[in-house]
């Protein structure tokens, strides 16, 4: 028999066993036995808590035991899981990832907690992004009382706000009392706020690459925040067609929109309007990275202001891009920084891995921007004159980025 002839009889044999009743069944059957997302899910059907060995010191049987009977008073699908995420594991260290390889074995949807760099980090996940599991434990992490506190009575905190519906309230409470103080308690006006820290900040800054944002299996984030080759130009071209087409979408989505007949909301739909103008302003001259980002910004900014019209809020749901890189996402809390070269701490909003970067000393990956000598340096870094991204750190050093842009300011428009 030929070679040819062999390998024809050998695939059609395995295709009948597939096809046999259960062969398709114990193909998928591992030998070496369940995968880690498989056992956690198994041990999450029993009990809502579930607990690496490694790990018990944190949260003993008798601490899970009781936060299971909290989480079952609630009446809501809540599940926690503690265990160690390192880098290269089933999961790359990522908690996202953990979360989505355990909701699609057990569906429905759940709101996750998890524990991340085992240093009583909460991350949370849920049914929807901008849900209150990501925003409870947010708060859990940045809250005053929750320094120094037990795994276990952080759990607790995290579980109220998601089962009481007040996370996002409290993140907002919480968040506007950690605001840096506003540029006139520097002693400089607003104009020279981002940064005096600017040259004195970061006059040693390091040459910095961006990295493309991990996609998240378990909720990922939206077009424009997929990953993008952020320096070369036609993953610049791919995002600028995405953002063209996302602009037209929101321009649809505004034309028909229908607002309750309410102050707050007219107000919210003019905002909405104006972002919207703003984006496709930076995006019809936009000449590199930075002008891209911006142009994302501000969309999710015109978004943001839209979901506020519509629920006639009389303030939108915080929308703070990551400082560092507006690319990471919307996903950011407050944390402290201080940069190379200055003694100066500062608070600005980070993403996950830019805080955690932090915490451990180390500088986060910023967004490149591109000097006249052809120098990579953070975007950050700039003369606040030329670059209004420099200047309001995209928005989360000062509200006025829309009205920046809409009037010209250097680096909005070409």
């Amino acid at each position: 028999m030929s070679t040819e002839r062999r390998a024809a009889a050998l695939v059609t044999a395995l295709l009948l066993w597939l096809l046999w009743p259960g062969g398709a069944a114990h193909a998928q059957t591992d030998p070496a036995g369940p995968s880690p997302a498989e056992t956690i899910a198994a041990a999450l059907r029993e009990q809502p808590v579930y607990v690496d060995p490694s790990l018990r010191s944190l949260l003993d049987e008798d601490a899970q035991a009781a936060l299971a009977e909290r989480i079952a008073a609630t009446g809501e699908e809540i599940y926690v899981v503690v265990v160690p995420l390192v880098r290269g594991d089933a999961w790359d260290g990522d908690p996202a990832q953990l979360v989505g390889a355990v909701s699609d074995r057990l569906g429905g949807s759940a709101s996750y907690l998890v524990l991340e760099d085992n240093d009583l980090w909460l991350h949370g996940e849920g049914p929807s992004a901008g849900d209150d599991a990501f925003y409870a434990a947010l708060t859990v992490n940045i809250a005053p009382e929750s320094q120094g506190a037990s795994l276990a009575r952080r759990l607790d905190h995290a579980v109220d706000l998601i089962a009481g519906g007040r996370a996002v309230e409290e993140y907002e409470r919480i968040s506007a009392e950690r605001e840096p103080p506003p540029p006139s308690a520097w002693g400089a006006a607003p104009s020279a706020w981002p940064w005096i820290a600017g040259t004195a900040v970061l006059a040693a800054v390091v040459v910095l690459s961006l990295v493309a944002a991990r996609s998240r299996r378990a909720h990922p984030r939206p077009l424009a925040h997929t990953v993008f080759d952020s320096i070369d130009a036609a993953g610049q071209e791919r995002m600028r067609r995405d953002l063209g087409a996302r602009l037209t979408a929101t321009g649809k989505r505004l034309a028909a929109l229908t607002v309750p007949d309410s102050d707050a909301a007219r107000a919210a739909l003019q905002q909405a309007l104006d972002a919207h103008l703003a984006a496709g302003k930076v995006l019809d001259a936009a000449a590199d990275l930075p002008d891209l980002a911006g142009a994302l910004v501000l969309l999710d900014l015109c978004d943001a202001h839209v979901d506020q019209a519509v629920a006639a809020r009389s303030t939108p749901r915080p929308v703070r891009h990551c400082f560092f890189d507006p690319l990471h996402g919307t996903r950011t809390s407050t944390t402290p920084w201080r940069g190379l070269g200055t003694r100066r701490r500062v608070t600005v909003w980070a993403c996950g891995d830019c805080a955690t970067a932090l915490r451990k000393h180390r500088q986060p990956e910023a967004l490149p921007a591109v000097l006249d000598d052809g120098r990579r340096v953070p975007y950050y870094d700039l003369p606040p004159e030329r670059s209004v991204w420099a200047a309001t750190g995209y928005g989360t050093l000062h509200d006025d980025l829309v009205a920046r842009v809409l009037r010209g300011d250097s680096g909005a428009a070409r």
